[in-house]
């Protein structure tokens, strides 16, 4: 019999593509669930459909899934991830289908209708069942899914009893949605460091800057994004007309490639255009432009419909959706509203849709959710390290204990830190991290180096600390859902002065928090000293979380790191391995 298949096994595969495509495996009798985003699968590979039968046996041999029951598809976007050219995507999901089918499948395959269910549906229930509140309201927020930028969806004992998506709400990430594609369409590598692979990515980096409400000119000035964003402006085939303000005067904005500013320009009526702009003063009006929107956000909550659909969620609400990726946004609203209790899923972009579908699909077969003080964190994916080239000889290595371990890092030291399987999102939680005590200014400044020199306020850095330790370091009402690196919280003085590097320009600084139960090695790792760590991605430039032994080479022999430390034999006899030229 082939591994994994039971023709008794009640296992959902629902499957996404897109920007963020992912695979969710769910057990619809017990709830249990694995998660794959195929970039963290593959480490970037470029999909096509002959890579289906790769995929699947990845999936099934080396972590350990099952045969499903159901497959379930949702079309999210046009393309299968990051590459230029467009999938085929039937054909992807019919070889998916043919490869499932060669070693046993014979259930059924299903096509999700947007009708049916829509994009921010997906969103809500992804982030509801891996919530800690039995009744909410969640905000979804994103570029756009399925013509839709906004919903309202009201959770209670596990059922959505009321969906709600306005069309004319239009989100901070929506608005900055043709940020990225200008890049896309405009923009060669040669030209700019934002190739079409990273497109998105830069209109993020756009939004966080807005997220910092007082944005200054000399916040902008001499920053790496208004450097980059220059290099887009100047690729542009129409760059002069573009500086004379001709664009702003064409009718017909749909054919316009900067359509983005003209399609916001109504949200900062007092900014007067000058006859002749420069990068700078148009970088300033997208920033104040991002400012706007993010205080709609603020007054949509404000708002009285809102208000009382918040008063029967028990003051519980989850935020969701890109938007929602920015812990400034969120973190503004954790203070602006301190008696509500808000929580953002670990990967609030569209890689945990999938996770949605699984639900979804579940509920129609009889599941019933989890109690809401059980329900999965969803932390971490179903992809194990690969740990293949291990042995290479090229470094040395020693087993050391967690006490040694603290010993090097508050020496100064910088060293990256691998364990389990990889996060989901794109947020290091501690299994693939880049660590350095915070209290250490000069390894601070290293990790920027390693790092490539990364703007602070548009990276997902953080602190990381015991739970127990958190008010002596932070400030915020609650720290109960401080687990996912999803908030930026104001700083005690004493953090302030203990750890400058790590606090931003506004005093706040991002936070996570562990405990005994969810991160063993780690907790124990802080205990050492009682101390709080600098916790940046491991991952290459910018892009997505390593997975496997060569891609950490490859960034230990390219970059600074002091050493490297893999967690073996997890579990009671878990070891350490130090790593060393």
């Amino acid at each position: 019999m082939v591994r994994g298949m039971k023709k008794t096994d009640p296992i959902i595969w629902s499957i996404t593509d897109g920007y963020h495509a992912s695979i969710n495996q769910f057990n619809y009798l017990t709830g249990e669930s694995q998660h794959a985003e195929l970039d963290k699968l593959f480490e970037g590979k470029v999909f096509d459909q002959q890579d289906a039968p790769d995929i699947v046996s990845a999936l099934i041999d080396r972590c350990g899934w099952s045969i499903p029951e159901y497959c379930v598809y949702k079309k999210i976007f046009g393309t299968m991830n990051k590459n230029e050219n467009p999938l085929n995507l039937n054909t992807f999901i019919d070889s998916i289908l043919y490869s499932l089918s060669l070693r046993g499948h014979t259930g059924s395959f299903e096509i999700v209708n947007r009708k049916i269910l829509s994009h921010h549906m997906c969103h809500a229930l992804s982030a509801y069942h891996c919530s800690p509140f039995e009744n909410c309201l969640v905000i979804s927020s994103s570029t756009v899914g399925d013509n839709i930028r906004y919903s309202e969806s009201i959770f209670q004992k596990n059922v959505m009893i009321d969906h709600y998506s306005p069309s004319y709400i239009v989100g901070p990430s929506s608005i900055l949605s043709d940020v990225g594609h200008i890049c896309k369409q405009h923009i060669s590598p040669e030209v700019t460091r934002c190739s079409p692979e990273s497109y998105m990515d830069y209109a993020e980096k756009v939004v966080n800057l807005g997220g910092y409400f007082n944005a200054t000119v000399n916040l902008i000035r001499g920053s790496e994004l208004l450097a980059d964003y220059t290099r887009c402006m100047q690729a542009l085939p129409d760059y002069q007309a573009w500086l004379t303000g001709e664009y702003f005067q064409k009718k017909n904005i749909q054919s316009n490639p900067m359509r983005a500013w003209d399609l916001t320009w109504e949200q900062d009526p007092n900014h007067e255009r000058k006859n002749v702009w420069t990068e700078e003063d148009e970088m300033l009006h997208l920033v104040a432009v991002v400012k706007t929107s993010l205080e709609n956000v603020k007054h949509t909550i404000m708002s009285k419909p809102v208000q009382k659909k918040i008063s029967k969620s028990d003051n519980n609400i989850i935020l969701v959706g890109n938007t929602f990726s920015h812990q400034l946004l969120t973190g503004h609203l954790k203070r602006t509203f301190p008696q509500y209790n808000f929580f953002v899923p670990p990967d609030p972009n569209d890689s945990g849709l999938s996770f949605g579908i699984s639900n979804w699909k579940a509920a129609q077969l009889g599941w019933k959710g989890y109690d809401y003080d059980r329900r999965p964190k969803r932390q971490f994916s179903g992809i194990p390290f690969n740990m293949e080239g291990l042995g290479d000889a090229f470094l040395k290595s020693i087993d050391i204990s967690v006490k040694s371990f603290a010993d090097l890092l508050i020496q100064g030291n910088v060293i990256g830190f691998i364990q389990g399987n990889v996060e989901n999102g794109n947020r290091s939680l501690g299994n693939r991290s880049i660590l350095c005590d915070a209290t250490n200014l000069e390894s601070m400044n290293k990790i920027n180096t390693i790092r490539k020199n990364k703007e602070a306020w548009y990276e997902n850095f953080s602190s990381i600390c015991r739970l127990e330790d958190a008010p002596k370091w932070f400030i915020t009402d609650n720290y109960d859902n401080l687990y996912n690196n999803t908030f930026c919280v104001n700083t005690t003085n004493h953090f302030r002065v203990k750890c400058p590097g790590a606090v931003n320009n506004y005093n706040m600084a991002q936070v996570q928090t562990v405990t005994s139960e969810s991160h063993p090695i780690l907790h124990s790792l802080l205990s050492c000293y009682n101390n709080v760590y600098f916790n940046a991605p491991f991952c290459i430039k910018g892009n997505h979380l390593l997975n496997s032994w060569e891609t950490a080479k490859e960034i230990y022999n390219e970059s600074d790191l002091d050493y490297v430390v893999i967690v073996y034999n997890e579990g009671k006899g878990s070891k350490l391995r130090l790593l060393y030229k």
